[in-house]
């Protein structure tokens, strides 16, 4: 992996050698010692202020709408067992977090003693990044980060999707949930 990229991967909490039953996508800015951003209002921030995650469980699934079962807290995911990936990888870093900076919307956490075991890599597609960024910004829009603005950028990212997967079915139903669940959160603001 290269210094000075984010890294997309499914985070879920560990304590005991046990995996808690809760995931999310979480994006890794790789370095000499990787960095992430909890944002107040999710879980994960929820669970790491209880002092109840000893270690981050980080996997690159083989199919990457492993992230939008995350960003619904899919029971396929969050099921309790090892610290171990539920579902095939391509890669997964054990680390300890460690906070660096306390910021008033997030905190900046560290990486530490980290492990990292691979599996067999396969190609990454600009559709799959394009889901995980529209992911993205869906979340920090329901956290609060972001605002209605940035539904134009959500019609970019649509389109990258169609246009980068125009005879899958499967990424096509995915999108219209996505974008439903964007629809109700423009009707609840």
């Amino acid at each position: 992996m290269e210094n000075g990229i984010y890294y997309e991967f499914i985070s879920i909490p560990c304590n005991k050698g046990r995996r808690l039953e809760y995931s999310m996508p979480l994006g890794i800015l790789w370095g000499t010692t990787p960095l992430f951003k909890i944002y107040k209002g999710t879980g994960l921030f929820k669970l790491l202020e209880r002092d109840e995650v000893e270690n981050l469980l980080l996997y690159s699934p083989k199919d990457p709408i492993d992230y939008f079962l995350s960003i619904r807290h899919d029971p396929k995911l969050e099921n309790k067992g090892p610290c171990k990936p539920p579902k095939d990888f391509t890669l997964y870093i054990i680390c300890k977090p460690s906070i660096k900076e306390i910021r008033e919307d997030s905190k900046i956490y560290e990486c530490r003693n980290i492990e990292i075991f691979k599996g067999d890599p396969e190609p990454y597609s600009r559709a799959y990044g394009c889901l995980v960024e529209m992911l993205v910004v869906i979340t920090k829009m329901k956290a609060g980060v972001l605002d209605q603005r940035y539904s134009s950028y959500l019609d970019f990212l649509r389109w990258c999707i169609e246009r980068s997967a125009p005879r899958s079915e499967k990424m096509r139903a995915v999108l219209n949930y996505v974008m439903q669940s964007f629809r109700d959160l423009e009707y609840s603001a």
